[in-house]
């Protein structure tokens, strides 16, 4: 089992789904959504807010991704 999932961790995956076109969807990203589910439901990690943080944290990623091509989809 790896390592909780770190909202830092959560960004770059949303920065790279960027990156790869995909949409601004997190529940569509499935590496990241099931790192989301290691850590969350498999882990010790779970608390009230913890998966909102993370998704929070990809869709920053995604966004501050976007905003840096200058071109937005």
């Amino acid at each position: 089992m790896q390592e909780p999932l770190t909202t830092e961790e959560a960004r770059d995956y949303g920065h790279r789904a960027y990156i790869n076109g995909k949409k601004r969807v997190p529940i569509h990203d499935s590496l990241f959504y099931k790192r989301v589910e290691e850590t969350l439901v498999n882990g010790s990690e779970a608390t009230v807010g913890s998966a909102s943080k993370l998704f929070g944290a990809w869709l920053d990623g995604w966004d501050t991704a976007n905003l840096k091509s200058n071109t937005l989809k």
